[in-house]
């Protein structure tokens, strides 16, 4: 059985994993529109759930 220390090492495991890859989300999007003049929502909800998640653990 998983304690939940485990758990919750994984969903921060996968959700760094999620970040790392945010930049792509708004590369996607400047190269559809050939414009760096707009923002992909899924770029700026990763980050704005990322950043905030690891204010506690001083990270």
């Amino acid at each position: 059985m998983l304690s939940f220390a485990d758990i919750i090492g994984v969903v921060v495991t996968v959700w760094g994993i999620v970040m790392d890859c945010g930049p792509l989300f708004q590369l996607k999007r400047m190269v559809q529109t050939r414009s760096a003049h707009n923002v992909s929502l899924p770029f700026l909800t990763v980050l704005t759930i990322g950043y905030p998640s690891g204010w506690p653990m001083a990270s």
